[in-house]
């Protein structure tokens, strides 16, 4: 199976790797309105931007599953683009506390705005949603 090339976007999230069509779709949603757009789910939460949120995604991807006691990452997470305005397709590896995958599994970054929400039930509003 073809594999395209993955990138590491920054050092905050060094276990996540984007694809080149990954890296487009980021720059896309970066040079996007949301960045303008203060979202305020409830009045006891601080304002935050869209790009604010969908750092806060990225980070907890970064941190999924926590590390071996070596420091090495138990999973690492790679992002495309997906169909979805916005959105991105996700892959999670299963590493071993040498680094080699060992496992993985498909899901989604979803965004839940504009006209292509996709509409699903979630218990807490959220512009990006984390779907397997």
């Amino acid at each position: 199976m073809y594999r395209s090339p993955e990138y590491q976007i920054d050092k905050r999230w060094k276990n996540l790797r984007f694809t080149s069509n990954g890296k487009e779709r980021l720059e896309e949603v970066e040079g996007s309105p949301l960045d303008s757009i203060v979202y305020k789910r409830d009045r006891d939460t601080v304002p935050k931007t869209g790009l604010e949120l969908l750092y806060e995604k990225f980070k907890y991807l970064n941190e999924y599953g926590g590390d071996y006691d070596n420091g090495q990452p138990c999973y690492r997470v790679t992002l495309s683009a997906d169909f979805a305005m916005y959105s991105f397709a996700l892959y999670w590896e299963r590493l071993n506390s040498e680094g080699e995958a060992t496992s993985g599994f498909p899901g989604g970054l979803i965004f839940h705005g504009g006209s292509n929400d996709p509409l699903c039930v979630s218990l807490t509003p959220q512009l990006w949603g984390i779907h397997t």
